[in-house]
């Protein structure tokens, strides 16, 4: 190429990043301040990112100080990125400044920090920052329900362990991990805490029994959701609120 500009540059940086070359990425990095190629927002969170995945923390160090002086910082993709990069580098505790600081937070940012939390085993952390979310009348994916339930589990406040003997498949055990992700029942009230209010009950149906992996983890999503979930399967209504079924576990 004749000439790089900004353009260029952040669509190869991106390139390398998600196709699993960090250390290349950040050398795009450097050839366009040698080259005096201004960057923006979008360069520097590939950047922040491309640290994160190197565990490289004074080199995001120095990436964030740039990005303040340049005024880049104040963007949501560079805040979002400064969580992924301090986290996975080792420093939950400039994460959380992280997020603390930026003007606003998306999805990315909660799930972000709440997912640092739980590598970090701050599972407090997680459910504390997980209620603040739903104050703050963000709307929790599957990926905020995995940290915070991983986080608590890390510290034996909630006890969930996929029960593989419930996944039928002839695959190997993390295969099966996943597939029990998927039940019915799961996704039914997934769907249904992200699209109804924040505690209003949920209702769901089915016609097969409720397996015992579902009905630990319907259990411990009652409580962290704080909401009535009733799920009616072949056998009988189950109503579970505060970590409690009505079956009493027998059913």
């Amino acid at each position: 190429m004749p000439e790089r500009n900004g353009v260029s540059c952040n669509l190869l940086m991106a390139g390398y990043l998600h196709g699993g070359f960090p250390t290349q990425a950040l050398s795009v990095f450097k050839l366009m301040a040698d080259d005096g190629v201004r960057a923006n927002g979008l360069t520097y969170a590939v950047a922040l990112n491309s640290c994160a995945g190197l565990s490289a923390l004074r080199s995001g160090d120095a990436l964030n100080g740039h990005a303040e002086k340049t005024g880049c910082k104040s963007y949501l993709s560079v805040g979002n990125a400064l969580i992924n990069m301090y986290s996975k580098s080792g420093s939950i505790d400039d994460a959380t400044k992280a997020f603390t600081s930026m003007l606003n937070q998306d999805i990315i940012s909660w799930n972000s920090i709440i997912n640092a939390y739980s590598h970090f085993g701050f599972a407090k952390g997680a459910l504390e920052t997980f209620h603040n979310m739903l104050a703050e009348e963000e709307t929790p994916t599957y990926v905020t329900f995995i940290g915070v339930l991983s986080a608590c589990a890390h510290l034996g406040l909630i006890g969930y362990v996929p029960n593989i003997a419930c996944a039928s498949h002839d695959v190997e055990d993390e295969q099966k991990e996943e597939y029990l992700r998927y039940h019915s029942e799961k996704l039914a009230i997934a769907f249904g805490v992200i699209h109804m209010p924040p505690g209003a009950a949920i209702y769901i149906m089915k016609n097969l029994r409720m397996c015992d992996d579902c009905h630990v983890a319907v259990k411990l999503i009652s409580i962290v959701t704080n909401r009535k979930l009733v799920v009616r399967d072949a056998n009988r209504f189950h109503c579970f609120e505060s970590g409690c079924c009505s079956c009493d576990d027998y059913w």
